[in-house]
């Protein structure tokens, strides 16, 4: 396991991101299937943080 140290998953980092760009940013699918509009009514009524 001494090889694992630092590793954030089983594949090293350089390969997962390779084949991510192979499968396509999904980003952009998701905003045009997803009606945003229709969260802006509840993350308005949120209130806000007060600055520190």
């Amino acid at each position: 396991m001494a090889g694992l140290v630092g590793q954030t998953g089983f594949f090293p980092g350089d390969r997962r991101l390779r084949e991510l760009d192979l499968l396509g940013d999904g980003l952009p699918l998701l905003d045009r299937l997803i009606p945003w509009e229709r969260f802006r009514p509840i993350l308005e009524s949120v209130p806000k943080a007060k600055p520190n």
